[in-house]
């Protein structure tokens, strides 16, 4: 599991916010994943925008790196509420889920030299907003709603190369080791 304040929570939302993820021109088809093993998994951004055009920029910068697209990672929600049953949520706040086929092609976008080197420095100075990012094991489908959801299964190769084929920078010390439930 990963557990970072900041960056890539900003981007998410900022995507979102500045209307989606459309690039202009179309990707190639990614070559088939090398090392990519185990369940999907669910990286959740949580937390509080301070800075609406300075997540527009970082959006715009996390758009422009395609390492969405070449990692199998793509939004599962909108970042502001629907409806809210119990409590309150303040305007500025966020969450976002972010769905990748694995857990090392989660890794592989958060350490990407792309995304450490280019995009998070974009949310950076100043801030965008304060944000906690963790990763989680997908659930797997209950008895009870097999046949009643379409599967949202990987079909080989979606992901692509990117978990080998991704420049990376070392883990740092937000970096929680993998099976350590962090401050737990």
């Amino acid at each position: 599991m990963v557990r970072v304040q900041g960056a890539a929570g900003a981007a998410i939302v900022a995507i979102l916010i500045a209307g989606g993820t459309g690039a202009a021109g179309a990707m190639a088809a990614p070559p088939a994943l090398a090392a990519c093993e185990g369940p999907p998994v669910i990286m959740m951004v949580r937390g509080r925008i301070e800075n609406r055009e300075r997540l527009r920029g970082y959006a715009r910068a996390l758009e422009a790196s395609g390492l969405y697209p070449q990692l199998g990672g793509y939004y599962l929600n909108a970042p502001a509420p629907l409806a809210v049953f119990e409590g309150e949520v303040a305007p500025e706040e966020s969450t976002l889920l972010v769905r990748f086929p694995c857990l090392a092609a989660a890794r592989a976008f958060w350490f990407s030299r792309a995304y450490q080197e280019e995009v998070r420095p974009a949310r950076l100075a100043p801030s965008a907003g304060q944000f906690t990012v963790t990763v989680h094991a997908e659930a797997p489908l209950p008895a009870h709603m097999e046949g009643r959801v379409e599967g949202a299964a990987y079909r080989q190769g979606v992901a692509g190369t990117a978990v080998a084929s991704v420049p990376q920078v070392a883990p740092g010390a937000d970096e929680v080791p993998e099976g350590a439930a962090a401050g737990r």
